[in-house]
């Protein structure tokens, strides 16, 4: 009996050692522990054991954990584990292994806006692509989209869009163009607007509104007047004002004076009349820059105003040619012979001759007169002429001249060689001071009185002249040099001439 009872006991020792692993006594058995090693392809995937998440990333191994069947899987975001999850059986004392492969989870999302070329944001991080742009093969999951482009505002914001697996997305966005404005002052104010070299038909204070963010060139001008900066390089940003500020300071603008020797029998006089007439209609050669007398000369009695002005006109050819000899047609610029006798430059050469030229005198001549220049039937015409100048100019052994013209006349008969009935700038009378001017001081102007008679154009005997308005020109020139100085007249400088 006593045989049998030990047996027992150790049969059943033996069943607990058995299904326990370790031997302490039946009241108190413990577990055989075993290793799990779970990895991913690629790695860092969340390792979880029946449903609970660990802290653990694979490849990892878990040791000495219970001897168990377990369900394994894994996570990672925008990766599709395969299998999804694996039933892994870790035996007693010895080791198990669960391999995963993960796929990634991607899609293409398109990106565009109106108008394109909007730089694109994922998730506030500039992706360096402009619209419009399609991401090929990104993770599949939630981003939040924006563009931007400068100038221009975004609508809307921002976008939110959830990219699915193997799938695909679109995000449009609408932009307006943001405006700014500019305002351009000058001291004093009334200056002509530049806008990149372009006239803008405005003067200062004017202020530009709707302006397309950009750089602009900016400059302004007045007559007798130099800006300083000269130009301002202005930035429109959208939504904000800009300025552009200009100090003009006075200074007399520099007249160029044209005389041309000419007759209405004169075979070349028709072209170079036109060609004075050409330069004097463009843009900036216009009466605030050129000035022109047309001295009748002595080819022919017939000639209908050398007829009424021959000593004044002989004088005035003895004043450059002392034989008195000169060819026909001929040029005299600032005192200075242009060309040759009889071969006066064409159009372009009297442009690159002006051109050439300062801007900018050391004084200007004002030519006022009471008198109504329109009414041709008036023969006397009183004026008074002024040098004025902010600094003092030495005129000493210069004299003021000083001349009536018709700015425009026709004849009754027709003139050979292509002369016509029109003509222009037409020297009526002449008058030159008869001492030296001398000395003008800084901000202390000179005037001289002058009364010029035009001939009556009744008195011409075998034609009829019309005179259609009249003009008083004078200059300061150099008694010896004959170089001219400055030049004005009574002419409105918004004019030009025609011929």
């Amino acid at each position: 009996m006593r045989r049998i009872h030990v047996l027992v006991v150790c049969l059943l020792a033996a069943f607990c050692l058995v299904t326990s692993g370790l031997f302490v006594g039946c009241g108190n058995i413990a577990p055989f522990p075993g290793d799990l090693t779970v990895n991913s392809e690629p790695a860092g995937a969340v390792i979880v054991l029946d449903g609970t998440p660990t802290d653990k990333v694979t490849p990892h191994t878990f040791d000495a954990i219970d001897a168990k069947v377990y369900t394994v899987a894994v996570s990672m975001d925008g990766f599709m584990p395969s299998p999804d999850s694996q039933t892994v059986d870790l035996p007693f004392g010895g080791s198990a292994t669960a391999n995963f492969e993960l796929t990634e989870l991607v899609g293409s999302l398109t990106v565009t806006s109106e108008p394109a070329d909007a730089a694109i944001a994922l998730d506030g991080v500039d992706t360096g692509e402009l619209t419009p742009h399609t991401f090929v093969d990104i993770e599949a999951r939630s981003y939040t989209v924006t563009v931007v482009l400068a100038g221009w505002t975004v609508y809307p914001e921002e976008i939110v869009v959830d990219l699915p697996a193997e799938g695909s997305e679109s995000v449009a966005f609408t932009l307006s163009q943001m405006v700014g404005s500019l305002t351009v002052t000058s001291d004093p104010s009334g200056a002509a607007i530049e806008l990149d070299d372009v006239d803008t038909g405005e003067a200062t204070p004017h202020t530009f509104e709707n302006l397309v963010p950009r750089d602009y060139d900016v400059s302004v001008s007045l007559v007798d007047h130099v800006a300083d900066p000269p130009s301002i390089t202005v930035t429109v940003v959208g939504d904000q004002a800009a300025t552009a500020d200009f100090t003009l300071t006075s200074v007399p603008r520099r007249i160029v004076l044209f005389e041309g020797f000419s007759s209405t029998y004169c075979i070349g006089c028709p072209d170079f009349n036109d060609n004075v007439g050409l330069v004097m209609a463009q843009p900036g050669y216009g009466t605030d820059r050129l000035l022109y007398v047309k001295w009748p000369a002595f080819l022919s009695n017939l000639d209908p105003f050398y007829f009424q002005t021959q000593s004044t006109t002989n004088g005035r050819v003895a004043w450059y040619d002392e034989d008195g000899n000169m060819s026909l047609p001929t040029c005299y610029a600032d005192g200075a012979l242009l060309g040759s006798e009889g071969v006066p430059p064409d159009d372009q050469g009297m442009l690159s001759y002006i051109d050439a030229q300062p801007e900018f005198a050391d004084f200007r001549i004002i030519v006022e007169t009471d008198e109504d220049l329109t009414d041709v039937t008036d023969l006397i015409h009183n004026a008074t002429v002024t040098l004025a100048g902010p600094d003092a100019v030495d005129l000493s052994g210069h004299v003021l001249n000083v001349v009536l013209v018709y700015e425009e006349v026709e004849t009754e008969d027709v003139y050979p060689y292509g002369n016509g009935t029109e003509f222009h700038w037409v020297m009526r009378d002449f008058y030159q001071t008869p001492d030296p001017i001398g000395q003008l001081a800084a901000g202390v102007p000179l005037e001289f009185p002058v009364t010029l008679v035009d001939p009556d154009p009744d008195d011409v005997p075998f034609d009829t002249i019309t005179p259609h308005g009249k003009q008083i020109i004078a200059w300061v020139q150099n008694s010896s040099s004959k170089a001219v100085l400055q030049a004005g007249s009574t002419v409105d400088t918004s004019k030009n001439a025609n011929k």
